[in-house]
């Protein structure tokens, strides 16, 4: 947004004298023209004498364009693999009382497939020019979904264990949905207060077209909170 900042990263150069080496000394905005830069450059040629070269900074829009190829790939397969998902969704809830989608626990594959839905559809909020209300959407739709899915897992094989341990001490033992569900709503709940502070604190935002996270603290927290999930489920 303003002249005297200028990000590196976002920045493709491209000299317009020569290409003899030199040794860089200082370097100043002359002007601007549209989205490029003319920037003054002084620099010692061969440890001679010293010039003035012109340079054009061209601004680099950095994210995924919804015409390239690649955002077209990525549109298409993250459609293809919606479709599947809300198919096997549809024959879980059609078939629900069938004896082998029963042993499934129709309800609880139904959470894993739609915490498998949000993890997929995030795809769609990285093809485009980003927002800020993007930037906030993108790790909180996935993180919610990925927590749907393995704290569902982690729930359905606490249930298992509970009652094959009973069975050892030949009585019947098992835990009831609403039970767990109470420790989905936990997992859920951890993340997104996390998400919360994350978001009042330090939200991500748009830089150069794409999303940008200055600090990667909670970041950082969330994946491991995600990879401690994964080891227990």
């Amino acid at each position: 947004s303003s002249p005297a900042i200028i990000n590196a990263e976002m920045l493709a150069i491209k000299s317009t004298e020569g290409n003899a080496s030199s040794e860089f000394v200082g370097l100043s905005i002359s002007g601007i023209e549209g989205n490029t830069y003319l920037l003054m450059v002084e620099s010692n040629v061969f440890g001679i004498e010293e010039v003035s070269t012109n340079i054009t900074l061209e601004y680099c829009e950095s994210y995924i364009s919804s015409d390239s190829t690649y955002g077209i790939a990525i549109v298409v397969v993250t459609i293809m693999s919606l479709v599947i998902l809300i198919v096997i969704m549809a024959i879980t809830i059609k078939k629900r009382y069938d004896p082998w989608i029963r042993v499934t626990s129709p309800v609880f594959m139904n959470f894993i497939i739609v915490g498998a839905i949000l993890m997929v559809a995030t795809n769609f909020l990285f093809v485009g020019y980003s927002s800020n209300i993007i930037c906030i959407l993108q790790p909180s739709i996935g993180s919610l979904g990925y927590n749907l899915l393995w704290g569902t897992l982690i729930a359905k094989t606490y249930r298992l264990m509970y009652i094959f341990r009973g069975t050892k001490k030949l009585k019947v033992s098992s835990k009831k949905d609403s039970e767990l569900y109470k420790y989905i709503f936990a997992i859920l709940s951890v993340d997104a207060l996390l998400h919360v502070i994350w978001m009042i604190v330090d939200p991500p935002h748009v830089a150069g077209g794409h999303c940008l996270v200055e600090n990667q603290i909670f970041m950082s927290i969330s994946f491991f909170y995600k990879a401690a999930l994964m080891v227990v489920a």
